[in-house]
């Protein structure tokens, strides 16, 4: 594939895609400029019509030559990205720690869509919501416990290695989601809050984002 710095790059999802958050935090990574293009459910039949893959995360992106790509599929972007930008790891034993990580995260997705499956029986009054929401907490603070300890034993100081690899930015886009809905909720992970704050301090593209984000309340 041909490089990204000189392209006109945008990219299109679902204003409210649980995978767009860990594609812009690799962009912003890059220094990638893009034109970040959210689309409400509402719109989505307008919109897709200048999609040609029809299926959204996806990334438009116009080459200086002339030539016009798509890339589509969540983690299918984020691998491509990571293997020419030199993000998934040096040696086998990096890409093992990057995906165990993201492994976990997945798991974190899935209870997450039980939630919201189900967020429907549990809010006809505002203390069976935040019951309910209690139950999620304890569900994801046994993920956090596994990932706080899979820190302790990577190699380096971020989430897979002593470089960056996407699998800090899976992980990143997971933890300020919680925090913005339970701010406390990383006090318990000693290894988690320290890999966050190091990510933070020494990728200022990626700080400056962070710092600018809104985040849906549950």
């Amino acid at each position: 594939m041909a490089r990204l710095e000189d392209s006109t790059i945008t990219f299109y999802h679902m204003s409210k895609c649980p995978h767009a958050g860990p594609i812009k935090l690799i962009l912003e990574h890059q220094n990638f400029k893009y034109i970040d293009e959210p689309i409400k459910t509402k719109d989505w039949q307008l919109k897709r019509e200048e999609i040609i893959t029809f299926r959204v995360p996806a990334l438009r992106i116009q080459h200086r030559d002339g030539q016009l790509q798509w890339m589509t599929e969540a983690s299918a972007i984020l691998r491509c990205l990571g293997q020419q930008y030199n993000l998934l790891g040096r040696n086998d034993m990096e890409m093992y720690h990057c995906d165990r990580i993201i492994g976990k995260i997945m798991e974190s997705g899935r209870i997450l869509a039980d939630f919201y499956k189900n967020k429907k029986f549990h809010g006809s009054d505002e203390k069976e919501h935040e019951e309910y929401k209690e139950e999620l907490f304890k569900k994801i603070s046994v993920v956090l416990q596994h990932l706080d300890q899979m820190l302790q034993e990577a190699p380096g100081s971020y989430a897979a290695a002593d470089i960056i690899t996407i699998a800090d930015f899976y992980l990143l886009d997971m933890v300020d989601f919680l925090r913005a809905n339970k701010p406390g909720c990383l006090t318990p992970f000693p290894y988690l809050q320290k890999w966050r704050k190091h990510l933070l301090d020494t990728d200022q593209p990626v700080a400056r984002f962070t710092a600018s984000r809104s985040w849906t309340k549950i």
